[in-house]
């Protein structure tokens, strides 16, 4: 008898909020083109928020003619519209709702300290995340990264997509992604995914950043600007790669063609630290007693002499790993890059890495 008069009560106070009579309050929620007016009664509110008990005591709100009036803009129209429903039925009917808007709606309720909205929307959304990533997984994780009300949530969310890298990475709007959630899912360090796959996309992703005219197919075209442009979105991400899980082949295709993008010292350290990725060899050497002597030659400069033991040979490019200026060069060749076209380097032995 009891639960049959508490439905009738709730029915009869929804008919109430439907029919908008003998009201005494409007809201004006939204801003822009997305603004509704609700007329509402104030003592409905009153009793059933401490939020609006607290406008009115502190004067938030205003009076024009006979009619009590309250703004929310931060609000939309659609979630100020289930809050109020909430207040005058205590019914919290989720299904027809989509999950932006459900976690919008429980931002709204944690602002306006609605507990029987947050405890029971938030219970739903944890429950039905992974369904929920599956429909509009970007819009819901820049959702979950915004809002404190939503922390508990983001790492069932981060995790999840940690999992299933591919939800998130090949959506269409990929390129969109606020660069945080990147960095978050990369600090995790359990990202589901090769770590050629990730390099790829964030390349990707960089690029997008920069232009999208910019060709990631055909890099032979950027400018020396875009590459700059590139390295600058990439900046934060390079140190989150776990470069020794590259495999050399994927290295020399994907990495090589786009060293631009890293600093020279720390390509330098990724080839010396796995040398796979590289072909290594020595120099012969011009004296026995001056071990650290090699001949190398420069069109411009003609033969000069220097220190140069350990050279890299790769992409038809060469690396010195370390070595010292070489008089009358202008320090020609250093820690970097030399290119081929402009060195030539006598009897490299190529040594095979066992």
């Amino acid at each position: 008898m009891e639960s049959e008069s508490l439905l009738q009560l709730s029915q009869d106070l929804g008919n109430f909020f439907e029919n908008e009579k003998n009201y005494d309050m409007i809201i004006k929620a939204g801003s822009d083109d997305d603004i509704e007016e609700f007329k509402v009664h104030s003592i409905i509110l009153r009793a059933r928020s401490s939020y609006f008990c607290a406008a009115f005591s502190k004067n938030w709100i205003q009076k024009e003619n006979e009619y009590i009036t309250f703004t929310k803009p931060n609000v939309s129209p659609k979630v100020f519209g289930f809050i109020l429903k909430y207040f005058y039925t205590g019914k919290l009917e989720f299904n027809n709702y989509e999950p932006v808007d459900l976690l919008l709606i429980l931002v709204a309720a944690d602002e306006m300290n609605i507990e029987g909205i947050v405890k029971y929307l938030l219970q739903h959304l944890i429950d039905n995340y992974q369904g929920f990533l599956s429909k509009d997984p970007l819009r819901i994780l820049q959702t979950v990264l915004l809002h404190e009300a939503c922390s508990l949530l983001k790492d069932y969310c981060f995790d999840y997509i940690c999992e299933i890298p591919n939800l998130l990475f090949d959506s269409e709007d990929f390129i969109s992604l606020d660069k945080e959630i990147l960095l978050i899912l990369l600090k995790r360090n359990v990202l589901f995914m090769d770590e050629i796959e990730i390099w790829n996309y964030l390349i990707k992703w960089s690029v997008a950043q920069v232009t999208p005219a910019l060709d990631i197919e055909d890099i032979s075209n950027w400018s020396s600007n875009d590459f700059t442009s590139v390295k600058d979105w990439m900046s934060d991400f390079i140190p989150l790669i776990r470069w020794l899980e590259i495999s050399p082949v994927d290295f020399k295709r994907y990495v090589i063609p786009l060293e631009k993008v890293l600093s020279k010292d720390l390509f330098m350290e990724i080839i010396y630290t796995d040398t796979s990725k590289c072909i290594t060899g020595n120099i012969s050497r011009i004296d026995p007693d001056e071990s650290d002597r090699a001949i190398l030659y420069n069109r411009k400069f003609g033969p000069s002499f220097g220190g140069a033991p350990n050279l890299a040979l790769t992409n038809n490019q060469v690396y010195c790993y370390n070595s010292n200026s070489y008089p009358g060069s202008e320090s020609f060749i250093s820690v970097g890059l030399t290119e081929m076209a402009n060195y030539e380097v006598f009897q490299i032995i190529e040594i095979k890495n066992h």
